[in-house]
């Protein structure tokens, strides 16, 4: 497998590797994940792992359809020395109904979760009643109006108030008709894109969740 830095394996960044080596760690963490019985993977994950974090993980993962954050594109953190891990996205470019290299991704497959060990074992074992805390934090944040269409399109107009004098400036440097494009949508046409999209993966995780054992 390709590995970014052979001499930082994990990619640590904090603290610096060379001041506090968490390789051994890592290497624990891994063992665990990849090693263990269902039975001491269940009674013991929640002392390594945030199980509420890494509920929100995935539903945020399933909202935008980013399959590219599976496995990379996040960060583990953990608030101090005796906190259970966390995560954090980092590049997320898969969204919403684009590819990272401009190709249309709105269909209404599901990404695949269980691609990722900890997430598959995690469904599989029910470890800490986790499908339960998948399913009602999924309702939860609709109730908020977190992970909802209203406030998904509230975001996108907020933001576009932001942005929109400078569309014509980003316009005139990357024309829609660039060759880099895989076709010549607008501004206008891209927005479409996302709220067609966002109306259509709501429904489908409403009845995703709805028939979560």
């Amino acid at each position: 497998d390709y590995v970014q830095d052979p001499d930082n394996y994990y990619q640590q960044k904090y603290p610096k590797k060379s001041e506090s080596d968490k390789t051994g760690y890592m290497e624990q963490f891994r063992s665990f994940l990849f090693d263990t019985s269902d039975k001491e993977f269940a009674a013991e994950i929640d002392g390594w792992i945030d199980m509420r974090n890494v509920a929100d993980g995935p539903l945020l993962l399933l909202f935008t359809n980013n399959s590219d954050g599976l496995m990379k594109n996040f960060y583990l953190y953990k608030h101090d020395s005796q906190s259970p891990f966390r995560f954090v996205p980092w590049d997320y470019d898969h969204t919403f109904g684009r590819d990272g290299d401009y190709e249309l991704n709105k269909d209404t497959l599901l990404i695949a979760i269980e691609r990722n060990v900890l997430l598959r074992r995690l469904m599989e074992t029910n470890a800490g009643g986790y499908v339960n805390i998948l399913k009602d934090r999924w309702a939860e944040l609709s109730k908020k109006n977190v992970l909802t269409t209203e406030s998904t399109f509230g975001m996108t107009e907020q933001n576009h108030r932001v942005i929109e004098k400078w569309i014509p400036v980003n316009s005139a440097i990357w024309p829609d008709s660039s060759q880099f494009y895989l076709d010549d949508n607008s501004y206008e046409q891209e927005i479409k894109i996302m709220k067609d999209y966002v109306e259509m993966r709501v429904r489908s995780l409403d009845i995703y969740f709805a028939k979560l054992d």
